[in-house]
């Protein structure tokens, strides 16, 4: 099987799964369950369970999605909005931008290893 390069290795979701994820949940392994699930958040309080079920829903076909969303409760449809919407608005982390930009270098240089004068 080819691994993705948003897919970490099977064990490490696992071992988070396995632990379970709680707000305190540690920075990388928060944006492991994120890029795992390829969602720019995690929705709400969750739990081990609720991660296996996000994955479950956005692999559904769009069809199936739609069908089901038919029988939902409003509350329930709104939640399940905001797991694709957290989907959608995802972005690989191959095509972020390192967040440093040429505004920021001109402003602190000296934090970019520049001099006043270069800059």
């Amino acid at each position: 099987m080819k691994m993705m390069p948003w897919l970490p290795a099977r064990f490490e979701i696992d071992a988070i799964i396995l632990t379970g994820y709680s707000p305190a949940m540690i920075d990388d392994e928060y944006d492991t369950l994120r890029d795992w699930l390829r969602m720019k958040w995690i929705p709400g309080d969750t739990t081990a369970d609720d991660i296996l079920r996000y994955d479950d829903w956005l692999a559904l076909p769009p069809e199936e999605r739609a069908a089901r969303y038919r029988h939902m409760s409003e509350a329930d449809a709104e939640f399940w909005l905001e797991v694709e919407t957290a989907r959608a608005l995802y972005q690989d982390p191959v095509d972020r931008e390192s967040g440093i930009t040429e505004a920021k270098v001109a402003r602190y240089p000296e934090r970019y290893g520049r001099s006043k004068d270069s800059a």
